[in-house]
């Protein structure tokens, strides 16, 4: 007589990790879409405030003020500056969430709240991190393209050596300042997906 067990109630492992894995990966490409999204329209809101501050101090200032705003051209340099590196360091960030929520700390339906906001906390030092790689790579190349000719200048390696670590090294001593600023934006974006994960549970 045979002592095999039937096996047909059992659920395969081999099906189950899948969805859960599907399920972490949807639950935090959402909620780093949701910091993106937050990120761009502070930054449109702040942008948009400073853009018509400067327009009227421009234009109220008969001798020019000498900033990016004296003139359509630099005006338009400016704000196109402005919106590649707001774009940029958006996605920075939420690729470190992203890479927190799904490999390091994942969250689901059954998590507590303060689990929750522990995970955020950690998402938001890994979004500040990947954001200051990024800050700190893009720093280098603003420091290699300073203004000023091979030809015309003595030393010029010297300088744009100096210029790129100043930058470098501008954009490491802004982490504290990063992660503080984007805590508010990574918790209220974690807690919001995972609300919506209990009300919606994915399979």
């Amino acid at each position: 007589m045979s002592d095999q067990t039937p096996t047909a109630s059992t659920p395969d492992a081999a099906t189950v990790a899948p969805r859960s894995t599907t399920a972490q990966t949807t639950t935090a490409t959402i909620i780093s879409l949701g910091v993106v999204v937050v990120m761009l329209v502070g930054a449109f809101v702040s942008g948009i405030s400073y853009v018509l501050l400067q327009v009227v101090q421009s234009v109220g200032n008969a001798y020019g003020s000498g900033g990016p705003f004296d003139s359509p051209i630099s005006a338009a340099q400016w704000i196109g500056t402005s919106i590649g590196q707001t774009v940029l360091g958006a996605l920075a960030v939420a690729v470190g969430v992203f890479l927190s929520l799904r490999f390091f700390r994942p969250i689901s339906a059954s998590s507590p709240l303060i689990s929750v906001i522990l995970r955020g906390l950690i998402a938001t030092a890994s979004g500040a991190i990947v954001g200051t790689i990024v800050s700190v790579i893009a720093a280098g190349f603003m420091g290699a393209s300073v203004d000023g000719s091979f030809f015309g200048n003595s030393f010029p390696a010297l300088n744009l050596f100096s210029q790129s670590l100043e930058n470098v090294a501008w954009a490491i001593a802004q982490l504290p300042d990063r992660a503080v600023g984007l805590a508010t934006t990574v918790l209220l974006v974690t807690v919001l997906g995972w609300l919506w994960l209990r009300r919606t549970p994915l399979r």
